[in-house]
């Protein structure tokens, strides 16, 4: 973050994980065989950027495996955080538009409406679900069920409002009443 001047919001900006699939590249350029051969013949060899990297060829900057893993890490907790950031905003503004006095119903189409994931909580916080667009499948959303120890199933849905609606009903204290 201090060397290249990247901030969180940066990091927010990107809606279709690049920096988990960028973390990815570093981590194969990590475990690249061919360096290993160019040191035993001491030959220079330039790292190119696997086919996952997200950016610009130019800001793939490969040194060594050492750094490689650590740019990998360092991008794969951007990434995490960004998550954590995104569901933990679309909490508090679920939790906001219920304070107003709208219903779970209404609240969950004013987010779907516009386009922002959510996080759905069980009451004993035990399991949770995340609504929001399937980012592999174009126009269609999906509710992806989770347990303490991570995804346990998920449903598709054509309108991210149904998919909302959906966890709502499976994560939510009080049923919404049938439609």
């Amino acid at each position: 973050m201090l060397g290249e001047g990247w901030s969180p919001a940066n990091d927010d900006a990107y809606e279709h994980f690049e920096l988990a699939r960028a973390a990815a590249a570093y981590a194969e350029s990590a475990s690249d065989n061919n360096r290993d051969r160019a040191k035993m013949q001491m030959e220079p060899v330039k790292p190119t950027a696997p086919g996952i990297w997200p950016f610009d060829i130019e800001w793939f900057k490969s040194k060594s495996r050492r750094s490689d893993l650590v740019k990998c890490s360092a991008l794969a907790i951007a990434q995490i955080e960004a998550i954590d950031r995104r569901g933990a905003v679309n909490r508090a503004e679920f939790d906001e538009i219920i304070a107003k006095g709208k219903d779970r119903k209404a609240g969950a189409a004013e987010l779907a409406s516009q386009g922002k994931p959510v996080r759905l909580y069980r009451p004993n916080g035990a399991a949770a679900a995340v609504a929001g667009p399937d980012f592999e499948k174009p126009g269609v959303s999906r509710l992806t069920f989770l347990d303490t120890h991570g995804p346990t199933g998920h449903m598709e849905f054509q309108t991210l409002a149904g998919a909302i609606e959906e966890g709502l009903r499976y994560y939510s204290e009080t049923p919404l009443p049938e439609p």
